[in-house]
């Protein structure tokens, strides 16, 4: 019996000592819920904090491309306008060349019919310098007007492209919105 008597107080004793472990381990494992539910708590803010900053990051970004895409609007109507103004003008100064025919015609007529005349009267008068210094001056405020209307179609052509350009702009400005959105 002496036997079965150490043997109980050997399984007391390992009990206890299992028990005290036991109880070890749940304060251990106490500890750690605790530590998980904060870090837990951590991790949500932290996550909550990282949402609130993207979607302020979007809504900035939005706006952003908004109202770039209202300036670029903004551009282009001031672009359609300027090639409204310069076809115009192009037609006015083409208008004004086609005036200068009926000069130069009239000039021309009347050299021709001074040349007309006799060998005689192929002198150089007032009236002759005049006609060749009117159709001169008409002549060259001709090729002025000409050149100035090559200028004006380069003029329109530069702001053909860049309305092409700011068309484009705003297409990507469409779609980077839409992805954002």
């Amino acid at each position: 019996m002496q036997e079965s008597h150490k043997n109980e107080l050997y399984r007391q004793q390992n009990t206890a000592k299992l028990n005290q472990a036991a109880a070890a381990l749940e304060e251990q494992n106490r500890a750690l819920r605790e530590d998980s539910k904060k870090m837990i708590v951590r991790c949500q803010k932290a996550a909550d904090d990282a949402v609130a900053s993207s979607e302020h990051s979007l809504q900035e970004r939005v706006n952003d491309s908004q109202q770039m895409k209202r300036r670029l609007e903004a551009e282009l109507a001031a672009t359609n306008n300027k090639i409204d103004h310069t076809r115009n003008t192009i037609a006015e100064t083409r208008a004004q060349i086609k005036a200068l025919d009926e000069p130069i015609d009239n000039t021309s007529t009347c050299q021709s019919y001074r040349q007309q005349r006799a060998t005689k009267e192929h002198i150089v008068d007032p009236v002759t310098t005049n006609l060749n210094r009117h159709q001169q001056m008409v002549l060259r405020a001709r090729d002025d007007l000409v050149a100035h209307n090559e200028k004006e179609k380069d003029n329109l052509r530069e702001l053909q492209e860049r309305r092409d350009r700011l068309n484009d702009d705003i297409r990507d400005k469409t779609s980077a919105l839409h992805i954002d959105v």
